[in-house]
């Protein structure tokens, strides 16, 4: 994603934010919000061997139908506190975090050849987003898929990525329920891409004849 990036001064701070994002967010508390109650989720799910299909927490019964979007996050994060404790979690998500500021200052580099717009867009996605990444929770999933592809649409497209952009948005889909914004995103990049091949060719279907044309026009 990253192979055109020579410039060693470039991974050298790449390697500086990873390695403090790292430090800084690993030392951050556990808020008391949102997580336990993943956890108890998590625990619920793996002793029962199924999903909930009704609010279980409730001190007064409610039969109304609940959708479990997050039941992978919620595994995963017991999974790790079972296994690892607290410190687990914090290494968690201290990991997420620091790759989403990793990708965007990549991403941000890649396109603008600026060390400083880099460091300025990757502090002011920290500073725009820091009171939703407070807290460990299953929307951490969700944006560092959301991230992901954001910073993948921004490069040059392949044809490839027809093959792995269908199990991203699958695992997504059942690690938080934020996969609605993927598939818009993916969305609007294929209408995009369909609406530069009819300006070029002044073709309705020139991009079914040769599909490949609608990554190049990425590139133009």
């Amino acid at each position: 994603m990253f192979r055109l990036i020579s410039n060693s001064r470039t991974w050298l701070a790449a390697s500086l934010i990873f390695c403090a994002g790292l430090v800084f967010f690993a030392q951050r508390p556990l808020w008391h919000t949102d997580l336990w109650g993943h956890l108890s989720y998590g625990r619920m799910i793996w002793n029962s061997g199924q999903l909930p299909t009704s609010e279980p927490w409730l001190l007064i019964g409610d039969q109304r139908e609940v959708i479990d979007t997050a039941w992978l996050s919620q595994l995963l994060l017991y999974g790790t506190e079972t296994i690892s404790g607290t410190g687990g979690l914090q290494l968690g998500y201290a990991l997420t975090l620091t790759l989403m500021c990793l990708m965007i200052f990549l991403t941000a580099y890649q396109l603008s050849q600026r060390m400083f717009v880099s460091l300025l867009g990757t502090a002011l996605f920290l500073w725009l987003e820091w009171e939703q990444f407070k807290i460990i929770r299953p929307q951490l999933a969700g944006s560092l898929f959301y991230v992901l592809l954001c910073c993948r649409f921004q490069l040059p497209l392949k044809p490839s990525l027809i093959w792995w952009l269908p199990p991203i948005l699958l695992l997504w889909a059942n690690l938080h329920g934020s996969f609605i914004m993927g598939l818009g995103l993916t969305g609007a990049l294929s209408l995009t891409l369909l609406i530069i091949s009819v300006h070029k060719t002044h073709s309705l279907t020139q991009w079914s004849r040769d599909p490949s044309f609608l990554f190049s026009a990425s590139c133009s």
